[in-house]
């Protein structure tokens, strides 16, 4: 049983608060307090009681007198007051007129006796919210209950209401828009708010005007005039939108925008018109559609000084910031080097100074940081610097490339929405520099590239010439040197044809020996690349080796496959031809030179066996980079140089390792054919 007899602080002064108001209940909440207030304590038991039984909802209190019925609704929760119509000492009607002077909203059911007259008619005008009769057994309590939750289910959706309408005027008065209601004639019939946002009219100043003749602009009247006439007259429309310029308090146009909807069909019997300032955002969109003009000019910039005195430009004469300074970092001095300041900004602050990169100021430490900052008073940032007229500052970072900053001659002069257009001009700024910063990179690159083609061109005409007089006087005197060495052999005696032979076999070393610095010249200083095509591994390494022998009866030991082919030209045996040579040099009556094979899936590697003088080496040198200026023998090396040249040439390449002690091995990597 829900019957509860709640306890009050009996320090609870009787006279109250002059306007006390019932705390509202969450919606949902089913719980419903009663105040049950009779001068006979069993009924007022009794009815609590009969509450109770009728619905678990229902918690009540009673109370004897309506002093102590105050007393309890002071006490607050109470959601309908239960109250006898005739108690003792009152005149009827005293209890009730009394709660509602205090709790206007508070529903009141009368539960009283049938005593001369109809109860209900002289409660009524009491403020009573309803009136249920005593009679004898338990259905009076039925009746009772369902009229109490009536009362209170109505002053809950009631007060919901309230509150709802509370919400959308206080939505309303407190927006930046501008809401109008607007009746058929276009006559303003209800305006949003204690000042108007837009116009800085008062109420009085819109209610009962026209709503296009009073502040719309003569020549926008005639287009907002007929949109209005067909949200009005057509059925398909029932929300129009337009823009126009109106007239604010002080005489200037605004630019704003209006959303009018056709809500005739509904309470508010009219036309529901929304009307917001969009000047400054037209000034923004105006902004943005300039910017975009002056990224194309950024675009066509080709220096830093040129980009910075564009940026500078659109800050002043776009975006409208007069007091501009664009600093670039200057990386060897470690600066961030003041390239334009336009002239507002010299004349407020005289000449601006360069920052030290690392320094304790606001440009250094947008720099370092990449984020902007605005400094609402740069009297306090105490960096020792003296700006002059410009007590306020905003700064940027452009990309990697440095800082610009705004000065303003105001405290507070900056704003988040400043930070942003202005942002906008530091990143197209910072993608044009950057495009830039490439470019110069770029231009550099090819300056050099340009030079060392110029000397790689010089040296192969060097190289070309040093082919042509080895060609023309070289191998044509040994030719002849030659010649003449063995027409004197068949008139010499034997003592002199031995020293004939001597000059002869030098000759023949000559020869030789210009003949690969001349195909090691060509390979050097040919232009292009060569064609490559599938050359025969096993007979190139015998042609090599025939070529190396010198009169020797030596053959290949190990099994070469005579299937093997690799990526090569009509050289690859002049490759092998000096790797064969050391060995065999090295290994005097040695009938046999050890090669093997090792074919992978891309590559073909050919390992050559020595001992290990087999590799000619000076200190620290590479055996196969001939350096004829530097080396004690500078006619040594070139044969393994050529034959590295051929290899890489090829796409391979050639090594010699000595890892086992008396052990050298040549190993020779090539491309296979496929």
């Amino acid at each position: 049983m829900n019957y509860t007899n709640r306890k009050r602080d009996e320090s609870t002064p009787m006279n109250g608060p002059e306007q006390p108001s019932i705390p509202a209940r969450k919606r949902g909440d089913d719980r419903i307090d009663v105040l049950c207030v009779d001068d006979g304590p069993d009924v007022a038991d009794a009815t609590a009681l009969g509450l109770g039984r009728e619905s678990d909802r229902f918690v009540v209190e009673t109370a004897t007198d309506p002093s102590e019925g105050l007393d309890v609704l002071r006490a607050g929760d109470v959601d309908c007051v239960v109250s006898e119509h005739r108690m003792t000492g009152t005149s009827g009607l005293d209890f009730p007129i009394a709660v509602r002077e205090q709790y206007p909203h508070l529903p009141i059911v009368l539960f009283a006796r049938k005593e001369g007259g109809d109860v209900g008619g002289e409660a009524i005008p009491g403020g009573v919210t309803d009136c249920s009769r005593k009679k004898a057994g338990t259905a009076q309590y039925a009746v009772l209950a369902e009229r109490v939750e009536d009362a209170v289910e109505e002053a809950r959706d009631r007060d919901r209401l309230e509150r709802t309408c509370r919400w959308f005027r206080t939505l309303a008065e407190r927006s930046s828009a501008l809401l109008l209601v607007v009746d058929e004639n276009g006559t303003v019939v209800y305006r949003s708010g204690t000042n108007d946002p837009v116009l800085g009219t008062a109420p009085g100043e819109t209610v009962g005007s026209h709503v296009f003749e009073e502040f719309v602009h003569p020549d926008d009247r005639g287009r907002a005039s007929d949109r209005f006439d067909r949200l009005a007259n057509d059925p398909d429309v029932d929300t129009t939108r337009l823009e126009f310029r109106a007239e604010d308090a002080d005489g200037s146009w605004r630019q704003v925008e209006a959303t009018a909807s056709d809500r005739r069909d509904t309470l508010v019997e009219g036309f529901v018109v929304t009307i917001r300032d969009i000047t400054d955002l037209k000034e923004r969109e105006r902004q943005f559609e300039t910017l975009h003009e002056a990224s194309q000019e950024l675009m066509g910039a080709v220096t830093e000084p040129e980009i910075a005195a564009v940026t500078a430009d659109a800050a002043e004469n776009v975006l409208g910031y007069a007091n501009t300074t664009v600093r670039l970092y200057d990386e060897a001095a470690g600066v961030l080097r003041t390239v334009t300041a336009t002239e507002g900004s010299v004349s407020q602050a005289g000449e601006r100074p360069d920052y030290d990169v690392d320094g304790d100021t606001p440009a250094a430490r947008v720099f370092t940081s990449g984020e902007p900052e605005i400094y609402h008073d740069l009297t306090e940032v105490g960096d020792g610097y003296d700006r002059g007229g410009l007590v306020s500052g905003m700064y940027l970072p452009i990309g990697e490339h440095g800082v610009m900053s705004m000065g303003g001659t105001t405290t507070d002069a900056f704003g988040e929405t400043d930070q942003r257009v202005v942002g906008v001009l530091a990143k197209l700024a910072a993608e044009a520099l950057t495009r830039v910063t490439a470019a110069t990179e770029l231009r550099h690159k090819n300056e050099r590239l340009d030079e060392e083609r110029e000397k790689v061109a010089a040296e192969r005409e060097k190289l070309t010439l040093l082919n042509r007089v080895l060609r023309h006087h070289v191998l044509n005197g040994m030719a002849v040197v030659a010649g003449h060495a063995e027409s004197g052999k068949a008139r010499a005696d034997p003592e002199l044809r031995s020293e004939l032979d001597v000059i002869t076999d030098r000759v023949e070393d000559v020869v030789a020996f210009v003949e690969n610095v001349r195909v090691f010249i060509d390979r050097i200083a040919g232009e292009g690349d060569r064609p490559l095509e599938a050359m025969d591994l096993a007979r190139a390494l015998e042609d090599g080796l025939d070529a190396a022998r010198g009169g020797r009866s030596t053959t290949i030991a190990g099994q070469v496959p005579g299937d093997v082919y690799v990526m090569a030209d009509e050289l690859l045996p002049k490759a092998f031809e000096p790797l064969l040579a050391n060995v065999l040099d090295h290994e005097e009556g040695n009938e046999q030179v050890a090669v093997s094979v090792d074919t992978g899936t891309d590559t073909v590697t050919v390992a050559i066996e020595g001992d290990g003088g087999s590799v000619p080496r000076e200190a620290g040198a590479d055996p196969f980079e001939w350096d004829p200026w530097h080396s004690s023998n500078p006619a040594g090396g070139v044969d393994l140089s050529l034959a590295a040249t051929i290899v890489e040439q090829y796409g391979g390449s050639i090594r010699a390792e000595t890892d086992e002690p008396g052990k050298a091995v040549f190993r020779v990597e090539l491309p296979r054919a496929v």
